[in-house]
């Protein structure tokens, strides 16, 4: 596999090279919510601070999906939701930018809170997972049975 330098270099980047996928898109391309949750976070107030040195100068964008897991969308150039609204799978939340990256791209993650951790954003509390499962073979390298977060594909 070639190592894409990432943010955002050729192609993309994926949880082999960050914790989330960064994939290249033209600038101004309408980024959606993954699944329905609360926007806990717009401009960076409030992140899951895992590759950004700073998740507001990487515009970055939170939703709590209310089961443990959070996605997080940075390096927009436009932020269309606000903290505290409720978000639908599919709306549109922002679109695609170059904010503290190379070129325009999008930065995707999804997070878990480990069991029995505080849910306070501190980024030791939550594990980085795949969000498409593991189809490799071996055991996945992100998920920890320590943990307590088994493999999950969780959507489509």
């Amino acid at each position: 596999m070639v190592m894409n330098p990432s943010p955002c270099g050729t192609g993309f980047a994926s949880y082999d090279e960050s914790p989330g996928y960064d994939y290249r898109a033209e600038m101004r391309t309408p980024v959606r919510a993954a699944a329905a949750g609360v926007v806990v976070n717009n401009h960076g107030v409030r992140c899951i601070q895992t590759i950004a040195s700073s998740c507001a100068r990487s515009n970055f964008v939170g939703i709590d999906h209310g089961n443990g897991y959070f996605s997080q969308y940075g390096y927009l150039s436009t932020i269309s939701v606000k903290a505290g609204e409720r978000v639908s799978q599919g709306q549109r939340i922002g679109l695609t930018g170059n904010k503290d990256a190379a070129t325009p791209c999008l930065h995707f993650e999804v997070l878990k809170l480990i069991p029995g951790r505080q849910n306070n954003f501190a980024a030791a509390n939550y594990a980085v997972v795949d969000p498409y499962g593991w189809v490799g073979g071996g055991t996945d390298p992100l998920y920890s049975v320590e943990l307590g977060i088994p493999p999950t594909k969780l959507w489509q």
